[in-house]
């Protein structure tokens, strides 16, 4: 956790609860609200940021992912996505919905990497086809 300095009251194993986890609640979605926090998207963005994340993913996260995904960065757009990879089997079987719709939103996105990961993500529920998706994504070529 030592890159995570931010982070810590927000993230399981973190520390003692942090004021900013009693105001806005665990991955800094608040209460009531839609809006993220902007450290979040600065989370999505890190190196492992996803694996911290996606544990914490539910219902209101991945719907306020999904309301703002065009709005973040592309970094935190791919964060998002490599965060489902890390979800426990739980979270994974009761959030299947939500995390089909930010596939489906990201599948088309004007960055790349972020079109791969979510063509990957899709594609891991039936054969996944390499060829196609070097014609689908052309920075898979390179």
């Amino acid at each position: 956790m030592e890159g995570f300095r931010g982070y810590v009251g927000a993230l399981p194993g973190g520390g003692e609860k942090g004021e900013r986890e009693n105001k806005t609640g665990i991955m800094g979605v608040s209460a009531g609200s839609t809006l993220l926090d902007k450290n979040v998207e600065r989370l999505l963005s890190e190196p492992w940021g996803a694996a911290l994340a996606g544990v914490q993913y539910n219902k209101e996260v991945l719907g306020s992912l999904c309301e703002q995904f065009s709005r973040l960065e592309p970094q935190a757009r791919r964060g998002a996505l490599q965060g489902t990879l890390f979800m426990r089997k739980g979270q994974r079987d009761s959030l299947k919905e939500e995390v089909r719709t930010l596939v489906d939103l990201a599948t088309n996105d004007k960055d790349q990497w972020v079109s791969l990961i979510a063509r990957a993500l899709g594609g891991l529920r039936e054969r996944f086809d390499l060829q196609q998706l070097q014609q689908d994504v052309p920075a898979v070529s390179y």
